[in-house]
C-alpha cells in the first residue's frame, strides 16, 4: 500500500504563502504540486496498488482536492477505522485537527501521523510504501522492493541515519513485532504519553524507521528519478525530464518558470 500525507493551505492561484514556507522549499508546498504527486504515483507505480492519503487537519480539505483533481473511485474512512474496501484503490482519511502527541511538537506529530500509516498497512496485511507529499517519483519504486523488506532513499551509519520521504517496509517486518507485542499496541503505547522512546528513539523523522531496520535491507536504485523538496529550478527540470499526462503538468511548469524569472530579475 502506498501512503501519502496531505497538508496544504494555499494554491498557485492564491495570495497566501505556504504555512510550511519556513521549512524546506516552497515549490512543493502548493495544492497543485500534490496533484502532480498523485499523477506521478498513478503513472509510474502499478495502478492496482492501494493508495491511502491522510489529511492531517489540512486548511484545504482533501475533499476539495478530490473534487478538482481525482476521477478514480475512492472511499472515505472514519478516523477510528483501519480496514479498507477492496472495491476501490484510493482510500482517504481526514482528521479535523492536526495530529499531535506528548508535548505536541512537530517531530512527535510526524510520529503520530506515521503510526496511522503503519496501522492501516498492518491491519490490512499490506506492505508499507511511504511517498511524502513533497516528492515526485518517476519510476516504479516497488521494483526495488521485490526481494527486500526495508528500502529507503539512503541509509548511513548502519541504520542510525535513515531518510524518510520514500521508505518501504514489508508486511513481514511490520508483523515482526508480533512475537514481542502487537504493532498497533506498541504504537498506541508509545503515543499515549511523552514516553522516552519518542525522544531517544523516534523523535527524528528517520529515527522512527530504525524500529523496522531488520531483514533484507537496501536503498532505492534510481535516485535521479526521485525528487524531494527541491527548489523551483530543479523541480521544473525534473518535470520537463519526466512528463506525465496531467492538466496541471504544464500549468505548474509555467508557474515555476515565472517564479524563476521573477527572482532572476529582482
Amino acid at each position: 500500500m502506498i501512503v501519502v500525507p496531505f497538508f496544504y493551505n494555499t494554491s498557485i492561484y492564491g495570495n497566501e504563502k505556504p504555512i510550511t514556507n519556513n521549512r524546506g522549499n516552497s515549490a512543493c508546498k502548493y495544492l497543485e504540486f500534490f496533484a502532480l504527486n498523485y499523477a506521478y504515483i498513478r503513472h509510474f507505480l502499478p495502478k492496482n496498488e492501494h493508495l491511502f492519503i491522510l489529511d492531517n487537519g489540512s486548511p484545504i480539505n482533501i475533499l476539495d482536492f478530490l473534487e478538482k483533481f481525482v476521477s478514480e473511485p475512492y472511499e472515505i474512512i472514519k478516523s477510528n477505522v483501519y480496514t479498507i474496501s477492496n472495491l476501490c484503490k484510493l482510500h482517504i482519511k481526514r482528521f479535523d485537527n492536526i495530529l499531535k502527541v506528548g508535548t505536541g511538537n512537530s517531530e512527535c506529530g510526524v510520529v503520530r501521523m506515521l503510526t496511522e500509516f503503519l496501522k492501516i498497512c498492518y491491519f490490512n496485511k499490506e506492505n508499507f510504501l511511504l511517498i511524502e507529499g513533497d516528492c515526485l517519483i518517476s519510476y516504479n519504486l516497488l521494483d526495488d522492493c521485490k526481494n527486500n523488506d526495508f528500502v529507503t532513499y539512503f541509509i548511513r551509519w548502519i541504520g542510525r541515519s535513515i531518510s524518510m520521504y520514500t521508505t518501504f517496509v514489508s508486511y513481514k517486518n511490520l508483523s515482526f513485532f508480533d512475537q514481542f507485542e502487537l504493532l498497533p499496541d506498541f504504537l498506541d503505547r508509545v503515543n499515549s504519553s511523552f514516553h522516552y522512546n519518542i525522544k531517544s528513539l523516534m523523535s527524528a523523522e528517520g529515527g522512527f524507521f530504525r524500529e523496522f531496520y531488520i531483514n533484507n535491507i537496501a536503498e532505492f536504485s534510481n535516485k535521479q528519478n526521485i525528487l524531494h523538496d527541491e527548489n523551483d529550478l530543479n523541480t521544473a527540470n525534473f518535470l520537463i525530464k519526466f512528463p506525465v499526462n496531467s492538466f496541471f503538468y504544464s500549468v505548474y511548469i509555467d508557474f515555476l518558470k515565472k517564479r524563476i524569472n521573477f527572482y532572476a530579475n529582482s
